[in-house]
Protein backbone atom coordinates (compact mmCIF):
# COMPACT_ATOMS: atom_id res chain seq x y z
CA UNK A 1 0.00 0.00 0.00
CA UNK A 2 1.45 3.11 -1.05
CA UNK A 3 2.30 5.82 1.86
CA UNK A 4 -0.08 8.30 2.10
CA UNK A 5 1.28 11.95 0.59
CA UNK A 6 0.85 15.21 1.60
CA UNK A 7 -0.64 18.12 -0.93
CA UNK A 8 -0.77 21.50 -0.15
CA UNK A 9 -4.26 22.47 1.16
CA UNK A 10 -4.90 25.78 -0.98
CA UNK A 11 -7.85 24.15 -2.08
CA UNK A 12 -8.92 22.37 1.70
CA UNK A 13 -8.38 26.41 3.26
CA UNK A 14 -9.71 28.40 0.57
CA UNK A 15 -9.42 31.83 1.53
CA UNK A 16 -11.94 33.97 -0.38
CA UNK A 17 -13.05 37.28 1.34
CA UNK A 18 -10.83 36.10 4.99
CA UNK A 19 -13.43 32.88 5.06
CA UNK A 20 -11.26 29.95 5.46
CA UNK A 21 -13.14 25.98 4.34
CA UNK A 22 -11.32 23.90 4.72
CA UNK A 23 -14.40 20.97 4.95
CA UNK A 24 -14.12 21.36 0.63
CA UNK A 25 -11.99 18.30 0.12
CA UNK A 26 -11.60 16.54 3.45
CA UNK A 27 -13.36 13.04 4.03
CA UNK A 28 -14.38 13.86 7.66
CA UNK A 29 -15.55 17.19 7.40
CA UNK A 30 -16.11 18.40 10.91
CA UNK A 31 -13.07 16.47 12.64
CA UNK A 32 -10.81 18.66 9.99
CA UNK A 33 -12.31 22.11 10.60
CA UNK A 34 -12.05 21.09 14.31
CA UNK A 35 -8.43 20.49 13.89
CA UNK A 36 -8.18 23.63 11.79
CA UNK A 37 -9.70 25.46 14.35
CA UNK A 38 -7.79 24.78 16.95
CA UNK A 39 -4.43 25.36 15.11
CA UNK A 40 -5.85 28.54 14.28
CA UNK A 41 -6.56 28.99 18.20
CA UNK A 42 -3.00 27.46 18.93
CA UNK A 43 -0.92 29.68 16.59
CA UNK A 44 -3.27 32.82 17.98
CA UNK A 45 -2.11 31.94 21.51
CA UNK A 46 1.66 30.91 20.67
CA UNK A 47 2.05 34.18 18.42
CA UNK A 48 2.64 31.70 15.45
CA UNK A 49 2.94 34.34 12.70
CA UNK A 50 3.97 31.86 10.05
CA UNK A 51 0.86 29.68 9.84
CA UNK A 52 0.25 30.25 6.15
CA UNK A 53 -1.85 27.93 3.73
CA UNK A 54 1.19 26.36 2.84
CA UNK A 55 1.75 25.14 6.34
CA UNK A 56 -1.49 23.21 6.49
CA UNK A 57 -1.43 20.16 4.45
CA UNK A 58 -4.25 17.01 3.60
CA UNK A 59 -2.83 13.90 3.67
CA UNK A 60 -3.93 11.70 0.64
CA UNK A 61 -4.50 7.85 1.60
CA UNK A 62 -6.14 5.19 -0.59
CA UNK A 63 -9.31 5.17 -1.35
CA UNK A 64 -10.00 8.81 -1.98
CA UNK A 65 -9.38 9.14 2.19
CA UNK A 66 -8.72 13.12 2.69
CA UNK A 67 -7.61 14.32 6.07
CA UNK A 68 -6.17 17.05 7.67
CA UNK A 69 -2.29 16.34 8.31
CA UNK A 70 -1.06 17.00 11.91
CA UNK A 71 0.48 20.37 12.61
CA UNK A 72 3.81 20.86 11.44
CA UNK A 73 6.52 24.15 10.66
CA UNK A 74 5.39 25.91 14.55
CA UNK A 75 7.05 29.00 15.73
CA UNK A 76 6.15 31.40 18.34
CA UNK A 77 7.91 34.58 18.33
CA UNK A 78 7.27 35.32 21.90
CA UNK A 79 10.51 34.58 23.06
CA UNK A 80 12.22 36.98 20.71
CA UNK A 81 9.76 40.85 21.54
CA UNK A 82 13.26 42.21 20.55
CA UNK A 83 13.36 41.23 17.15
CA UNK A 84 9.50 41.26 16.68
CA UNK A 85 7.49 43.36 18.38
CA UNK A 86 4.16 40.98 19.63
CA UNK A 87 2.53 44.43 19.99
CA UNK A 88 2.94 44.81 16.11
CA UNK A 89 2.94 41.34 15.26
CA UNK A 90 0.54 39.93 12.27
CA UNK A 91 -1.11 36.48 11.88
CA UNK A 92 -0.47 34.70 8.41
CA UNK A 93 -4.65 34.48 8.70
CA UNK A 94 -7.01 36.41 9.39
CA UNK A 95 -9.51 35.76 12.68
CA UNK A 96 -12.49 36.98 11.80
CA UNK A 97 -11.51 40.66 10.62
CA UNK A 98 -8.03 41.22 11.95
CA UNK A 99 -4.07 39.52 11.44
CA UNK A 100 -2.99 41.35 14.54
CA UNK A 101 -2.92 39.86 17.62
CA UNK A 102 -3.29 42.95 19.65
CA UNK A 103 -6.55 43.27 18.12
CA UNK A 104 -8.23 39.81 18.07
CA UNK A 105 -10.80 39.89 20.58
CA UNK A 106 -13.95 37.67 21.29
CA UNK A 107 -15.65 39.12 18.27
CA UNK A 108 -13.42 37.99 15.82
CA UNK A 109 -13.49 34.41 16.75
CA UNK A 110 -17.61 34.79 16.78
CA UNK A 111 -16.96 35.59 12.91
CA UNK A 112 -14.46 32.80 12.76
CA UNK A 113 -17.22 30.17 13.71
CA UNK A 114 -19.27 31.84 10.97
CA UNK A 115 -16.84 31.08 8.56
CA UNK A 116 -15.70 27.81 9.72
CA UNK A 117 -19.47 27.19 9.50
CA UNK A 118 -19.00 26.24 13.64
CA UNK A 119 -21.17 27.36 16.74
CA UNK A 120 -19.49 30.14 18.01
CA UNK A 121 -19.91 28.92 21.65
CA UNK A 122 -17.88 25.94 20.40
CA UNK A 123 -14.80 27.78 19.21
CA UNK A 124 -14.99 30.00 22.06
CA UNK A 125 -15.50 26.96 24.37
CA UNK A 126 -12.16 25.66 22.11
CA UNK A 127 -9.72 28.57 22.97
CA UNK A 128 -10.56 28.88 26.63
CA UNK A 129 -9.99 25.52 27.26
CA UNK A 130 -6.64 25.61 25.26
CA UNK A 131 -6.04 28.69 27.30
CA UNK A 132 -5.86 26.52 30.32
CA UNK A 133 -4.09 23.55 29.00
CA UNK A 134 -1.15 26.03 27.67
CA UNK A 135 -0.41 27.48 30.98
CA UNK A 136 -0.77 24.05 32.55
CA UNK A 137 1.46 22.16 30.18
CA UNK A 138 4.41 24.79 29.33
CA UNK A 139 5.88 24.35 32.64
CA UNK A 140 5.48 20.71 32.51
CA UNK A 141 6.64 20.11 29.15
CA UNK A 142 9.65 22.58 29.74
CA UNK A 143 11.03 20.82 32.55
CA UNK A 144 10.70 17.89 30.71
CA UNK A 145 12.94 18.83 27.80
CA UNK A 146 15.56 20.11 30.96
CA UNK A 147 15.33 16.75 32.42
CA UNK A 148 16.19 15.15 28.55
CA UNK A 149 19.11 17.84 28.34
CA UNK A 150 18.16 20.51 26.39
CA UNK A 151 18.60 23.08 28.59
CA UNK A 152 18.01 26.24 26.88
CA UNK A 153 17.45 29.85 28.22
CA UNK A 154 14.73 30.10 25.35
CA UNK A 155 12.90 27.73 26.53
CA UNK A 156 12.44 29.54 29.86
CA UNK A 157 11.90 32.76 27.79
CA UNK A 158 8.67 30.82 25.78
CA UNK A 159 7.13 29.57 28.95
CA UNK A 160 7.19 32.65 30.52
CA UNK A 161 6.16 34.78 27.44
CA UNK A 162 3.18 32.21 26.72
CA UNK A 163 2.06 32.61 30.04
CA UNK A 164 1.60 36.26 30.17
CA UNK A 165 0.18 36.32 26.35
CA UNK A 166 -2.37 33.87 26.88
CA UNK A 167 -3.45 35.20 30.27
CA UNK A 168 -4.38 38.73 27.90
CA UNK A 169 -5.94 36.36 25.64
CA UNK A 170 -9.21 35.71 28.01
CA UNK A 171 -11.96 35.57 26.06
CA UNK A 172 -14.96 35.67 28.72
Amino acid sequence: MPAARLKDIRAAAVQTNSRCQPQAESSDPAKDVTAFADALIFNWLIAGTDAHAKNFSLLIAPGSQVRMSPLYDLASILPYPKRIDPQEAKLAMKIGSSYRLREIRRNHWEACARDLRMPANDLIGRAESMIERLINASPEVADMLCGEGLDDSVIGQLVDSITVHVCRERLI
